[in-house]
């Protein structure tokens, strides 16, 4: 009886594993059913994400956008002002941003080595 269960038991052990590759090779590459990138023979598109779906969708509603431009010449556009402040001018800052700190002295350097 014992002689019987070694022979087994190395054949049992080794499909054990092979099994167990197999699910786990099938759990890692599961996609939920996605088939993205793949292309079915009834359609030229392939899949798309969630979101591309839902940017596709708004652009089609923003397609057939139409502005009356009468709406420019109504006296309540007319009317209406910019309250924008202006933009001032600002300081430039150093002449390399990445260089440490007190390594340059605000002028940039337009020496260029020359070889013999």
């Amino acid at each position: 009886m014992s002689n019987i269960i070694q022979k087994i038991k190395i054949p049992v052990i080794i499909l054990a594993v092979i099994i167990a590759l197999f699910f786990g090779y099938s759990y890692l590459t599961k996609d939920g059913g996605s088939t993205t990138g793949l292309v079915s023979d009834s359609s030229v598109i392939p899949s798309t994400s969630q979101a591309d779906q839902d940017f596709l969708k708004l652009l089609l509603k923003i397609q057939n956008v139409r502005i009356d431009p009468s709406i420019f010449s109504n006296p309540v556009f007319l009317s209406l002002q910019d309250d924008g402040l202006p933009i001032l001018d600002q300081p430039e800052g150093r002449p390399n941003p990445f260089a440490p700190i007190g390594t340059d002295s605000g002028m940039v350097s337009t020496a260029t080595s020359s070889k013999n």
